[in-house]
């Protein structure tokens, strides 16, 4: 995981008009969506032919569990392979 943390760079471009309800998006928000978006523990929802964050809507349990194995994997690549 801190691999990762040292590859991002904080002026990584992550083009937030590519969602739909990007002006929902707290300006606080956007430096963590960065890194999760840029890490792939989050993507956003394709919904009505655009891409949603939802930033105003709740985490359902589902969301969070893959998540967290999404990090989990991240950080120890070696439990993907035991599988």
């Amino acid at each position: 995981m801190y691999i990762s943390l040292c590859i991002f760079k904080r002026d990584s471009t992550i083009d937030f008009r590519l969602f739909v309800d990007m002006p929902e998006i707290e300006e606080y928000a956007k430096e963590p969506l960065k890194y999760a978006i840029y890490t792939g523990f989050i993507s956003g929802s394709k919904d009505l032919g655009g891409l949603y964050m939802y930033p105003k809507k709740g985490t359902t349990r589902v969301e969070l569990a893959s998540m967290l194995m999404r990090f989990i994997e991240a950080d120890h690549p070696k439990a993907n392979s035991a599988a």
